[in-house]
């Protein structure tokens, strides 16, 4: 919960701003439903600052100019036979992968997720050992890039998946960049062509190049009408030494291409291996765990504080690079169960899964794609949910696979909330609230509150809270979805504690007994609402002039400092100051406290990440380096 930092129109005065509803600019057409999983976030944008009229004059300037060269492009660019082939961005196939190696034959369920990229975004879109070696003949004509990324991932893989992950250039014809498999990779100069621009039953076509720095390609394909609209396209790739005329190596190759499916099934022969991909349903989640261990801290005081870098390895010089793309750090980083660290990214928009690499630096273990712009991020022990601008919610392993994807009718700015252990509640801007498994997205049920909302749900005492953007608080029947009874009470925000629905009016606190949302009790706060919470069954509200604890009656039982934004573990509160970060006990004392640097309006935004050895603080300005108190550093 980073300190709000712009201004906006309003009309009428608005103080604080940080007081206001994330206001995600657009409002979305209907429908459509959630339906059942199938393959296939607004942009959330920091506000300019007042201090910086001329900067966002410029920047507005520049994307006009920006956007008109953009749409020019796009007026102009074809709309060919070849790229009604390619899937939409964020699309997901799943497919039964079968190896032949002599006599032996192993089989393995992978799931194929397609990212599509127009202009720079594309060219640092991956790992930059990969991108700079494949698509460094785009970086002259950066806004005139046109790319699709496949990542493919073997479903329920154990430890760190190997992912494949493919370059394709889409300005008309679909060709073949490079490819990254394991630790290899190869680059095609010029690109090999999978499907010409004009492709059609009876086509044939050919391309030849080089193939890394020691092998020439030749490659010759011819296509044939398939079932259901399909292309099916047969051929042969031959690879050489660079130079040689001697033929070389020989793989058969086989693709069946489907109307915005992609490569739905393939084969590939050759000496004593051969692969065939065929497209399945979407496989059923399994078994999976879906809470967390509850995170306890002994003695924070004894922490260290310590500065990572984030950084990938260069798989031929094992040479560490620096990360491409940009953290969105306003998408909170989670915690798997295993111990990855997941974020989000700005453009490309991808998630990214790290682990500790070095003594000093962590590195990319995973990387996905849900589609569009990621609003939101949640962890549940061995599932990540991800909410975004396509009004989707995404499910993944914590191995990076994607498990389910169903649809909503509105964004969804907020993350999922815990209503059990297997269950979450969602609500979008419609106003619609759901509950579903976490493991398998099953809908227990869904239920339209007919108004708008953009705040986090909140669950316990047998209720769903919901506060709408007029400050009206909902309660609803966890196990059913039915309403119990609503309050007229201009909230900002709501929690339940034990056995009190509790909500932030202006500056008091009130507490509701939660049968028909009587106001029990009634607490004044100085300052400008942060965060509601709780801390070892007691509400905590941290303003950014004080933060106070209370009992069940409402009575305050200590006084803190304001904080900016806090994490709570099961037995102490993580309070983030401008700073500095206090580490608080549930009797509200500070049981350790560390400097941090100074809070500014280009880097307010800074996400906190409590984990089993200490705590974690990323930042806006600071990219993919961040900071720890932990246990050994």
């Amino acid at each position: 919960m980073g300190e709000a930092a712009g201004q906006r129109w309003a009309p009428f005065p608005v103080q604080d701003w940080s007081t206001m509803p994330y206001d995600p600019l657009a409002p979305a057409p209907g429908p459509p439903g959630w339906g059942p999983p199938r393959p296939e976030t607004l942009v959330p944008v920091s506000p300019a600052h007042r201090w910086w009229v001329p900067l966002v004059v410029l920047f507005c300037l520049g994307l006009v100019v920006g956007t008109g060269t953009w749409l020019a492009r796009r007026a102009t660019e074809p709309r060919t036979a070849a790229l009604v082939y390619v899937p939409a961005d964020g699309a997901a196939l799943w497919q039964r992968l079968e190896t032949t190696r002599e006599a032996d034959t192993r089989s393995a369920t992978v799931v194929t997720e397609s990212a599509r990229f127009v202009g720079a975004d594309g060219l640092l879109s991956g790992d930059p050992a990969l991108t700079t070696r494949v698509l460094h003949q785009d970086y002259d004509d950066a806004d005139g890039a046109r790319l699709w990324r496949t990542t493919t991932t073997q479903v329920d893989e154990v430890g760190v998946p190997s992912q494949t992950v493919r370059y394709l250039r889409v300005r008309g014809a679909v060709e073949l960049a490079g490819e990254q498999v394991g630790p290899e990779i190869t680059a095609y100069e010029p690109a090999l062509v999978e499907l010409p621009a004009d492709v059609a039953p009876g086509s044939s076509w050919r391309s030849a190049g080089s193939s890394g720095g020691t092998l020439d390609y030749t490659s010759t394909f011819s296509a044939t009408a398939g079932a259901d609209g399909c292309l099916d396209v047969s051929g042969e790739l031959q690879l050489r030494a660079k130079g040689s005329q001697e033929t070389g190596r020989r793989t058969s190759l086989t693709r069946t291409w489907c109307p915005g499916r992609g490569m739905v099934a393939a084969s590939e022969s050759g000496g004593a291996t051969r692969t065939v991909l065929t497209a399945v349903a979407t496989p059923g989640a399994g078994s999976r765990t879906t809470t967390g261990t509850p995170i306890t801290w002994t003695e924070p005081r004894r922490w260290t504080p310590k500065t990572w870098d984030t950084v990938t390895v260069d798989p031929l010089t094992e040479e560490p690079r620096p990360m491409s793309g940009r953290a969105a750090t306003v998408v909170t980083p989670v915690l798997t169960s295993s111990g990855l660290v997941v974020r989000a990214l700005e453009a490309p928009h991808d998630l990214v899964a790290t682990t500790p690499k070095t003594q000093d630096a962590w590195t990319p273990a995973w990387r996905a794609h849900p589609g569009g712009t990621i609003l939101s991020l949640a962890a549940y022990g061995e599932v990540l949910l991800v909410t975004t601008s396509e009004r989707r919610v995404v499910a993944y392993s914590e191995a990076g696979s994607r498990l389910w994807q169903a649809d909503l009718p509105d964004l969804a700015t907020t993350a999922a909330v815990p209503v059990s252990d297997a269950d979450a509640v969602l609500v979008d801007l419609s106003g619609r609230v759901l509950r579903f498994g976490v493991a398998d997205g099953t809908v227990r049920w869904s239920r339209e509150l007919g108004t708008d909302v953009n705040r986090a749900p909140a669950a316990g005492a047998g209720l769903v809270v919901v506060v709408d953007r007029d400050g009206t608080v909902h309660a609803l029947d966890a196990a059913s979805g039915a309403p119990r009874w609503e309050q007229e009470l201009e909230a900002s925000a709501v929690g339940v504690v034990g056995d009190r629905v509790v909500t932030t009016v202006d500056q008091n606190v009130l507490g509701l007994e939660p049968t028909q949302g009587r106001s029990v009790w009634t607490t004044h706060v100085d300052g400008t609402v942060t965060a509601l919470t709780a801390l070892a069954g007691q509400p905590v509200v941290a303003t950014k002039d004080e933060t106070v604890l209370l009992g069940a009656d409402g009575r305050v039982s200590a006084r803190l400092p304001g904080y900016l934004a806090v994490d709570v573990t099961s037995t102490h509160l993580v309070g983030w100051a401008a700073d500095r970060v206090d580490v608080v006990d549930p009797a509200g004392g500070v049981a350790a406290t560390w400097p941090t640097s100074a809070i500014s309006l280009v880097s307010s935004e800074r996400p906190g990440l409590a984990t089993p050895q200490g705590v974690y603080l990323f930042a806006f300005a600071r990219g993919w380096t961040f900071d720890s108190w932990t246990t050994g550093g």
